[in-house]
């Protein structure tokens, strides 16, 4: 049997054939390392902050089509300051914050929700995640290869 394409061939056949197909799902990786901010973390005022194994991801820019923002390759750190893992800024299209909240989730893959930011704020075109990857140790792109976010 032969694939090439789409096209299926198989030569000399007799009799009823089964075929199975099985597709994989691909997601574009919204997440950016090299305009990352490493190293540090977002305050509360949508501001970008030192903080030592903390990580700050690029301008992530919204879209009415995305209903949730999912984040996977991370493992939950408390920072023992300030107590939180993953906080979420959202911003207008001038740099003004819209929304600022932090989240306290243990689950291994974190949800965000884009559809109910845009009904409330439908003047918010960015956001971007602060995420403690380490409690008070120096982190790299190297620690987040396995980083992906990615909206459904």
């Amino acid at each position: 049997m032969a694939y090439s394409k789409a096209v299926i061939a198989i030569p000399n056949v007799t009799g009823n054939i089964a075929i199975t197909v099985t597709t994989a799902t691909s997601v574009q990786n919204l997440f950016d390392s090299a305009t990352s901010s490493y190293n540090s973390r977002l305050g509360s005022s949508g501001g970008i902050e030192s903080l030592d194994g903390g990580l700050v991801t690029n301008l992530i820019q919204l879209s009415s089509s995305m209903d949730k923002l999912h984040i996977s390759g991370v493992t939950e750190v408390k920072n023992t300051t300030y107590d939180y893992f993953l906080r979420v800024v959202a911003y207008q299209s001038d740099g003004t914050t819209r929304e600022s909240h932090v989240n306290y989730s243990s689950s291994a893959t974190y949800e965000y929700d884009v559809a109910g930011l845009l009904s409330t704020h439908p003047n918010a075109a960015y956001l971007r995640f602060g995420i403690i990857l380490q409690n008070g140790t120096a982190i790299s792109q190297a620690d987040t290869a396995n980083l992906l976010i990615y909206a459904t």
